[in-house]
């Protein structure tokens, strides 16, 4: 079987990844925090969707891997901060993110109970990948995923041109029977 295919039915949770210090910031756990909480660590480079029981695949991201051989591991301190609310230097808030938190307030959720604690992490390792097809295979799973209303704290960076309307349009004429 696939490693990709195996890899889709693997989640893990992102607080087991990332957490709150005592002063109150973001944190990754080390090499060592994972082997002793028996987690595996997660891929340098590939594709990570970010999921949760009420806001679905709500963001789909991508590493490229870092010197530290921690990418994917390294992204998941700034999503739990943009879903604490929690900025520092390397986390900065987005509309999109933002949006997220305030729904979730709307609905009376606790951000570390409610949201954090109950978002998954799914991961597609493409190690072997260049970063183009890296960035080529990010834009192509957003594109789909918007069609099914998935991704909505993705930015406009790597969301198509098109409208979801457009998109089901176009679709629609490639599906049709040449006359």
């Amino acid at each position: 079987m696939s490693i990709i295919i195996e890899s889709l039915k693997n989640t893990y949770k992102l607080c087991d990844y990332t957490y709150v210090s005592d002063h109150g910031s973001m944190r990754t756990k080390t090499n060592r925090m994972l082997e002793e909480d028996n987690l595996p660590s997660l891929p340098n480079k590939g594709l990570y969707i970010l999921s949760h029981p009420v806001f679905g695949k709500f963001y789909l991201g991508l590493s490229k891997g870092d010197k530290n051989k921690r990418g994917v591991h390294q992204r998941q301190l700034a999503h739990g901060g943009k879903l604490l609310g929690k900025f520092g230097k390397n986390i900065t808030d987005a509309g999109a993110w933002a949006e997220l938190r305030q729904e979730a307030l709307a609905m009376g959720m606790d951000l570390y109970k409610d949201l954090f604690e109950k978002v998954k992490i799914t991961v597609i390792p493409l190690e072997h990948a260049s970063d183009t097809k890296i960035e080529d295979a990010e834009t192509y799973w957003i594109t789909k995923g918007l069609l099914n209303d998935h991704f909505r704290c993705n930015g406009a960076k790597r969301r198509p041109c098109m409208s979801v309307d457009d998109m089901d349009s176009v679709n629609i004429f490639l599906e049709a029977k040449v006359a």
